[in-house]
């Protein structure tokens, strides 16, 4: 070993060539150095193969910090002080509380006075002849084929009581209690007007052409959607906001879940979870990241916390929404 600490550099190549060292460490390295470069792709190349799994003909719509901060005063306008009763006459007594629309999940065909009687009413016989109906309206044969899993009305009394267990849970950390009209709301969101709900988040302050309409499709009157398309096709710079006039917004209903999901939430394990993207492709403001690394979705967002139960093609993401002021509506 001394005698080959005294040698120079070159001497102890020409050493190694001679009896073959040289051969034998390239062939042990090369394989090493093969595993490494499979899998160690440059960071673009990654990058763009995330990408390329969340590609789809519509690209969704995320909010930034200024929606976060904002909350969601800043989006639909404040709720009314009178909860109760805006929350009745925003399902029950505007023009399109009666047009019939059908879900895209389970195919229930429905209307939005419909759903809120399902929710609210105490005598639901009298509710089905008010309706002019002989029963609830129920998930399609073809997309619910075990029929023992259709939905069936429960009385909103049942809901109230089981709220007393959280709200128990609420008061040991001196949090405020979940109120009726919350639990109204968030019964509302968990049927079939999620639709027109998610559809007003989505579409109130957004340029896509495609969710503006579904907007006023599902929460305008009749005729509306149609005079909107003439207006696009005129050029018409007011066609949105003119539209827009016409939907029923469902603002206090809309605070209401959100008051909902804020409260309960409190009651809730921070954890990962999975949200399902299929066909769709994630905008810019997913992939560069701001001061707080998070993104917002502009509707709530159903998110298991179990990846299979998730569509296939799926992301983690933040799915919080910011809270309302119950000092603000007398709550």
């Amino acid at each position: 070993m001394r005698a080959l600490a005294r040698k120079s550099e070159e001497e102890l190549v020409a050493l190694m060539d001679e009896n073959g060292t040289l051969e034998r460490l390239a062939g042990k390295l090369r394989p090493q150095l093969e595993k490494l470069a499979a899998g160690a792709a440059p960071k673009a190349s990654v990058e763009e193969d995330m990408m390329s799994k969340f590609a789809g003909q519509l690209t969704l719509s995320y909010g930034g910090l200024d929606s976060f901060f904002g909350g969601l005063e800043a989006r639909i306008g404040a709720p009314q002080p009178q909860v109760a009763e805006a929350m009745e006459a925003e399902h029950m007594a505007h023009a399109e509380s009666s047009v019939p629309f059908c879900t895209g999940n389970y195919g229930v065909d429905t209307t939005t006075e419909t759903e809120y009687l399902f929710v609210c009413a105490p005598d639901f016989p009298k509710a089905l002849k008010r309706l002019g109906r002989t029963r609830w309206p129920r998930e399609s044969d073809a997309l619910l084929q075990d029929r023992s899993h259709c939905r069936e009305p429960q009385p909103l009394e049942r809901f109230v009581k089981a709220a007393e267990v959280r709200n128990r849970e609420l008061e040991r950390t001196h949090q405020p209690a979940i109120i009726r009209e919350e639990i109204i709301a968030a019964r509302l969101y968990t049927g079939p007007l999620f639709e027109k709900y998610n559809a007003v988040l989505r579409g109130v302050s957004t340029s896509s052409t495609y969710l503006r309409a579904q907007l006023i499709q599902l929460c305008a009157p009749p005729g509306t959607h149609e005079e909107y398309q003439k207006q696009l096709a005129a050029e018409s710079k007011t066609a949105f906001s003119t539209a827009l006039s016409q939907c029923q917004m469902f603002v206090t209903t809309l605070h209401g879940i959100n008051s909902a999901i804020v409260k309960t939430g409190k009651l809730t394990q921070a954890t990962k979870v999975y949200r399902g993207i299929s066909g769709k492709a994630l905008p810019a403001e997913f992939w560069a990241p701001n001061e707080v690394r998070s993104t917002l979705p502009r509707c709530h967002s159903p998110a298991p916390r179990m990846r299979r139960l998730a569509s296939p093609l799926m992301r983690p993401r933040p799915i919080s929404l910011a809270s309302w002021a119950a000092s603000r509506t007398g709550l």
